[in-house]
Parts: structure tokens; C-alpha cells; sequence
């Protein structure tokens, strides 16, 4: 809005370009140098100015009744006209003529100077006392933080209308926030600034500034905007929330830091001796006291195996392998050390405290296993690699079935196994035989019959082919029997039946055997 007050008199500049053809002026040089509006209008004491850099930037500052606006840029000069554009992105232009070595003409109309109005390099009109003088070169001046002196450059007192007279372009030092680096804007003539906000982080931000009255805009290169409420020539007031820097903190360029007085450590405490964490958790403090608090001796922290537990310069600890360590605390002349371990946060290994048994068919036995660490989850799942022989319950309960070796196995939530051998010894008899078969009747077809004899003692399997001690049953004698290891159609039926058949057998000894029953489909 304020640019488009600019009004670039066309007709003016083609007289000034039609009366310059052929001049040439070498010798002029702004460099360096103030020129001051010679006029007194709206009866503005404080003269509008214009200062050339010697980096070929200039700042124009153009005072009217109700404020002043300020242009910042580059100045270029051909032959007796020297043109100034403005870098706020319109790429406006103004206008002077160089009249002599020490007068400008201004060619172009603004707000508060009017075309033809002279500029000098004296201030001839209004109190010197409410001027303030431009910088007298392209480079900023720089306070120094930490000497007792300042080295900036002393402004004219600021009058108590202008807020902006005596206002200098150089660094600007968070008062309120204090503390050894504060945070600061650096604001330069050539219309850029840059913010270093310092808290728990530095965060840098950097784009270009504008002036109304007695507000400073500084607009981010991401879009935000920040204001600055100048107080007087050397202070600013902060107008928003900026990190660790609050609406209403002081800004100047009058900043001085003493260093506080040494206040040694007389103590270091905790109130544990040993800290454990589980492996991968979320960095946490360590709980250790300082003694005074606002010592100035520097706290440290190191860790005797950083594969274990490390530990960074604030006594954030973070557990990483199992392990133990010790870490040791020093601060000033006081020392400290805590013992640490790093717990595994699921099992590194499982197994059983008994990894062979022995029972008989109907015998249980329970497994007992054990998962390290201690702290990991305790769980496990078990199976049997084949329940007919031994099968086992959520429990670990494992119940004998038949004879023969079967393993059962313990996994962990985070899928390490092992397994424990269980070896059902004891004897039986097997009958082998198709079942369902279908023979006609009277026929004397066979269906072959075989028996076993099964012994396992000592992990050792024996098998007996006992099949001419068995003995034939049926309640259809008449139709089917036993005969040469083969179950045989003799008989004739008056319809076709299922027969149920079934052997029994018997050495002498307690080992008794009745086998499952079988069925013979007899048609007629």
C-alpha cells in the first residue's frame, strides 16, 4: 500500500533525461553520504533524508506529519541521474539529478518530498537534536556482547514524537531474556534482517523488513510475519510470541554481560546407588542432585561400556544391551558413581532343567523350563511332535499314550524353542488288517491278518510277528473263520450282513491284548 503513494512523474523524468543527454559526471561519488530534504513542509522539523551505501545500497527515509516511510534498496548513477529501486518486489523507482557535489534534485513525488525539492549534504532547517544522522558506511555497526563499553554507534537522542529518530541499523540484544548469548535481530541497511532466537534450541530465521511509522515488520522467508514496536533510537519492543523470546521482551543494541560470580559444587547425591532399565526404552534422566543448584561447575557424565547404556551431556540415559556398567559423575571437585544394568526386554535363551524322561502308557510328567532373564515374559507354548505317543497341555502337563520317543518342545513369546525327550517304554500288540473288506459268502476268499509284538525299553524298539498265536472272534462262526494267518468266507448267509471281527492274544504271561474291531461286509 505504502509503495503505491510512490507516483513516478513521467513527464518530469523525460525532461530530466532530454536535458542530461550528453552530460557526463565522473566524479560524483554518494558513497557514504547523507543528503537532506532543504525543504520544511507540513511544518516537519525532521528532515527526510537519503543515505548512500558505499556496497551501493541506500535507505531513504521520507518524513511526513503523520510518520515517516522508509525505502531500502540499491542506487545506481548514469550520467547526473542517480536512480534508486526499491527491493520490496514492485521494483519501484526514485528519482534525483545530481546538481552538484554536495545537491541533489528529487525528480520523483513522494509522500512527504516533492519533485524538485533540493537534498543536501547540510541540514540547514529543523533541530539538529530530533535528527538522526544515517550510517556513514555500508557495513553495520556491531556491539560487543561481552565487553563492559559499547562500541555502537551513539545516536542523536530520540525526540519524544519520533521513536524512530536515532534509530540504528545494527544487532539488537534480547534484554529481557539476559543470559550470556540472548537471542538478537540483526537488521541491515540494505533491507534484510536476521533472527536468531536462542532457547533450548538456536533457531535461525532470515528474510526482509519494512517500516511503518514506528513498526518494523520483519517477513520470514516462510510466510511469517513478526513486529517490533521501536521505543526509542536504541530499543524495540516484540510484538509476538517467538520461541523462547514473549510478547512484550526488549530488544537494544546497548547490551552488556557481566560473567556471575564462580559458585563451586560442594556436593553430588542420588538416591539409588544402582538404576536398571529394559533394553530400547525411551531415554530418561538420571536421578542425581546437584549441590548448589546454581553452581557454576560444569556437571558430567560418562559410561564405562557405551554398548551397554550411554549417556549425553544433559544425564539422559539410554539402555541399549544387556549388561552391566558403572557411570561416573563429576562436577567440579565431586564425584559420583552408579552401577547400571540394561535388562533384556524379551528372552535371550530357554531351556529345561530336565531335558530326558522316562515313563508308561497313562504316566504324567511335568516339564519345568526356564527363560532368560528373569524379567523377560515367562510364558511358553508347548507342543508334542506327536501326541499318539506322549501329549502335553498348556501347562506343560505331559500324559504318556503309547510306547515310543517323542519330543515336546517350549517356545518363548519371542520365538526361541527348545525340547525335552520323553521315551514311553513298556509293550503291546498291534493287528493289522483292512477293514470293511467285502467277501462273498461261502467263497473262501481271505483277508490276511498280521500281528505284532512291540517292546521299547531303553530308547530300543523290538517288533515280534506274532500272528499264529492270536486268537478269532466272531459271533458269525458260521459264515466266517480263521485260518493260515487269513480271515475266511466259509459259510453261506440269506442276506448280505456286516460281520464284526476281532482277535484276542496271550503268551502266558500279564500281557493281555484285545485287538480293535474289524468289519467284513459277506454278500450273498
Amino acid at each position: 500500500m505504502k509503495h503505491n503513494k510512490i507516483f513516478i512523474l513521467l513527464a518530469a523524468l523525460l525532461l530530466l533525461v532530454s536535458a542530461c543527454t550528453g552530460k557526463q559526471n565522473n566524479s560524483f561519488d554518494p558513497s557514504g553520504k547523507t543528503f537532506y530534504n532543504t525543504v520544511e513542509e507540513f511544518g516537519n522539523n525532521d528532515h527526510s533524508r537519503v543515505w548512500f551505501g558505499k556496497d551501493g545500497s541506500f535507505v531513504l527515509r521520507d518524513n511526513y506529519p503523520g510518520g515517516a516511510y522508509e525505502y531500502n534498496g540499491k542506487w545506481s548513477l548514469n550520467s547526473d541521474v542517480l536512480t534508486l529501486t526499491v527491493s520490496d518486489g514492485s521494483d519501484a523507482k526514485i528519482l534525483f539529478e545530481v546538481k552538484d557535489a554536495d545537491n541533489l534534485i528529487l525528480k520523483t513525488t513522494l509522500v512527504g518530498s516533492r519533485s524538485d525539492q533540493i537534498f543536501s549534504t547540510l541540514e540547514t532547517k529543523g533541530p539538529t537534536t530530533s535528527s538522526a544522522p544515517a550510517p556513514t558506511s555500508g557495513t553495520s555497526p556491531t556491539p560487543t556482547p561481552s565487553s563492559t563499553s559499547s562500541t555502537s554507534p551513539t545516536p542523536t537522542p530520540a525526540s519524544t514524537t519520533d521513536p524512530m529518530a536515532g534509530f540504528t541499523y545494527t544487532n539488537y540484544y534480547n534484554l529481557t531474556q539476559g543470559g550470556k548469548e540472548p537471542s538478537n535481530v540483526e537488521i541491515r541497511s540494505d533491507g534484510s534482517f536476521t533472527f536468531i532466537e536462542r532457547g533450548t534450541y538456536v533457531n535461525e530465521y532470515n528474510g526482509t523488513y519494512t517500516r511503518t511509522g514506528d513498526t518494523i515488520y520483519l517477513n520470514y522467508i516462510n510466510g511469517k510475519t513478526v513486529e517490533f514496536l521501536v521505543k526509542n533510537g536504541k530499543e524495540m519492543i516484540l510484538q509476538n510470541d517467538v520461541g523462547s523470546c514473549a510478547t512484550g521482551d526488549i530488544f537494544s543494541w546497548e547490551y552488556h554481560y557481566t560473567e556471575p560470580a564462580s559458585i563451586p559444587c560442594t556436593g553430588l547425591s542420588s538416591p539409588y546407588t544402582y538404576f536398571w532399565a529394559m533394553s530400547g526404552t525411551a531415554p530418561w534422566k538420571l536421578n542425581v542432585t546437584v549441590t548448589p543448584s546454581n553452581t557454576t561447575d560444569k556437571i558430567t557424565y560418562k559410561s564405562e561400556d557405551e554398548s551397554v547404556v550411554k549417556i549425553d551431556e544433559n544425564g539422559y540415559v539410554s539402555a541399549l544391551n544387556p549388561g552391566t556398567t558403572k557411570i561416573h559423575i563429576t562436577c567440579g571437585s565431586q564425584s559420583l558413581t552408579l552401577g547400571f544394568e540394561t535388562r533384556s526386554k524379551g528372552a535371550t535363551d530357554v531351556y529345561f532343567k530336565t531335558g530326558a524322561f522316562k515313563g508308561y502308557p497313562s504316566a504324567t510328567i511335568q516339564l519345568e523350563p526356564v527363560v532368560v532373564p528373569s524379567t523377560a515374559p515367562q510364558k511358553v507354548y508347548y507342543k508334542s511332535d506327536d501326541p499318539s505317543i506322549a501329549k502335553v497341555d498348556s501347562n506343560g502337563k505331559v500324559t504318556c499314550v503309547d510306547i515310543g520317543a517323542v519330543k515336546i518342545y517350549a517356545t518363548t513369546e519371542n520365538g526361541l524353542s527348545t525340547y525335552a525327550n520323553i521315551y514311553v517304554e513298556g509293550e503291546k500288540v498291534t493287528i493289522e488288517m483292512e477293514n470293511n473288506v467285502s467277501v462273498k459268502a461261502g467263497s473262501y476268499q481271505t483277508i490276511p491278518v498280521k500281528a505284532f509284538h512291540y517292546s521299547y525299553y531303553d530308547m530300543h524298539l523290538n517288533a515280534e510277528d506274532i500272528h499264529h498265536e492270536i486268537e478269532f472272534h466272531t459271533a458269525y462262526t458260521s459264515a466266517l473263520d480263521y485260518w493260515g494267518g487269513n480271515v475266511r468266507a466259509i459259510g453261506a448267509v440269506y442276506d448280505t450282513v456286516d460281520i464284526p471281527v476281532y482277535f484276542t492274544w496271550s503268551d502266558g504271561s500279564s500281557l493281555s491284548v484285545t485287538s480293535d474291531t474289524f468289519y467284513v461286509h459277506v454278500e450273498k
